[in-house]
């Protein structure tokens, strides 16, 4: 692939659909492992966002509502670092639910804000879950995470009951923007469409 990276959505938008405004607003550097700066037109680590973790939203509204962007992608940590600290289902790790939702509505009034959320599709996932205050093994706990999809041509109010993996992520993306996925990808998109 170009430049030496394993194919993601993101030199897949840059390589068949060039001019679409791609962009990443996100906590973590290590990020930078998934995202090849060179295929985006605009990549933004917010710093020291665990102890500010409103800094990233309001990095992410700006980005969308000056760009209106056709993809974005934004990856808020928040929980995670509560998880890590506190340990999942602890009564800090459930107090940040609430901080999270609030996150969220305030990037979809963004996204509002910005004249595109009736042509938009927006998806929330986690990279993993928690046991304890760990993850990587092969627990229900740690391998179960949530995954909301809503937006333009999306069924409404249907539950996904078949087993879905990471990698259908990013098939179903490739899928939204009409994209041709990487012969080395595994994923499958997803049956959410209308």
């Amino acid at each position: 692939s170009e430049h030496n990276a394993q194919a993601t959505f993101f030199h897949l938008m840059k390589q068949q659909r060039p001019g679409y405004e791609c962009g990443v607003v996100c906590e973590w550097d290590g990020f930078l492992h998934y995202a090849d700066t060179l295929c985006l037109d605009y990549y933004k680590h917010v710093p020291d966002a665990p102890r500010h973790p409103d800094d990233i939203v309001s990095e992410s509204v700006r980005y969308i509502t000056e760009k209106k962007p056709t993809l974005c992608f934004i990856h808020i940590d928040a929980l995670d670092h509560v998880g890590h600290t506190y340990g999942q289902g602890s009564d800090e790790y459930y107090a940040e639910l609430p901080r999270v939702d609030e996150r969220v509505r305030k990037i979809v009034e963004g996204v509002r804000a910005a004249g595109i959320y009736d042509d938009s599709i927006i998806m929330i996932s986690s990279d993993h879950g928690h046991i304890g205050k760990a993850h990587g093994g092969h627990s229900d706990l740690e391998i179960k995470t949530p995954f909301v999809i809503w937006g333009k041509g999306v069924k409404k109010n249907h539950e996904i009951t078949e087993t879905l993996i990471q990698y259908d992520i990013a098939a179903t993306v490739a899928k939204i923007m009409h994209l041709t996925p990487a012969q080395s990808w595994r994923g499958k998109a997803m049956d959410v469409f209308e």
